[in-house]
């Protein structure tokens, strides 16, 4: 009897698998370099290894960082296997872009692997100071100016192209060159150049001038800005 029910209790041991999961991830960071932005993107690829005996369901992917992209749907490695995964890096601008992503298995709360992300837009970068001129009401017959810059805030040439213009007639506000000549214009980054806004009032109407500074800055290729006075013909009062 004894012998008997040791021998059931034998039967009714099972043994229970238990599967332990880890990942071999590389590389551990994504370094896309310098870019031009507007004209370059550039695509590597992330390869998830399973060492594991078992199949491994990679629940989805998170994508943290600015002009990333990535296919976050999740997949199956079966063991022994690897999956690679692309991510693509396009600049908008003058930037540096830094980010991560996270790899989720099926049923985990926390990533189980990260990938870092780091990647530059190189670009030019266009600013006008003043934006917008008012000359107020100066007297007919006086011809104020105003200096436009063009400054280069990136990291490349500033390419300007050409500036057209539009205004009320007869034209009161014009645009002058001065020295810089004709078109294109190269700002060297970090540089400026600047041309003149002149106002030659010949009456008492409203006067206006909008401006528009075409370059090769890949985010604002077309920069506006505006003009605006009205002259009077006397500031003299008389009083009795």
């Amino acid at each position: 009897m004894l012998l008997l029910l040791s021998l059931l209790s034998c039967q009714d041991i099972t043994l229970k698998e238990t599967k332990t999961f880890d990942i071999i991830v590389a590389p551990e960071t994504l370094d896309f370099g310098h870019l031009r932005s507007g004209h370059e993107s550039d695509t590597k690829e992330i390869t998830i290894f399973n060492p594991t005996a078992f199949q491994m369901v990679v629940d989805r992917l998170e994508l943290d960082g600015r002009n990333y992209f990535v296919n976050d749907e999740g997949f199956v490695i079966d063991a022994g296997s690897y999956h690679q995964i692309e991510v693509s890096y396009t600049p908008a601008t003058f930037e540096h872009n830094e980010g991560f992503i996270d790899i989720y298995l099926e049923g985990q709360d926390a990533p189980i692997r990260s990938v870092w992300l780091d990647g530059n837009g190189d670009a030019p970068v266009i600013n006008l100071n003043p934006l917008t001129v008012d000359y107020g009401s100066p007297l007919v017959g006086c011809e104020p100016t105003q200096q436009i810059f063009i400054e280069n805030n990136g990291n490349i040439d500033l390419v300007v192209n050409d500036i057209s213009f539009m205004t009320n007639t007869p034209q009161e506000i014009h645009i002058s060159y001065g020295s810089l000549g004709a078109f294109p214009w190269t700002v060297a980054a970090g540089a400026k150049i600047a041309f003149f806004m002149d106002y030659r009032p010949m009456d008492e109407s409203n006067d206006f001038l909008t401006f528009e500074v075409h370059s090769n800055d890949p985010l604002v290729h077309v920069y506006g800005g505006s003009a605006e006075g009205s002259a009077i013909m006397s500031n003299e009062v008389t009083e009795t």
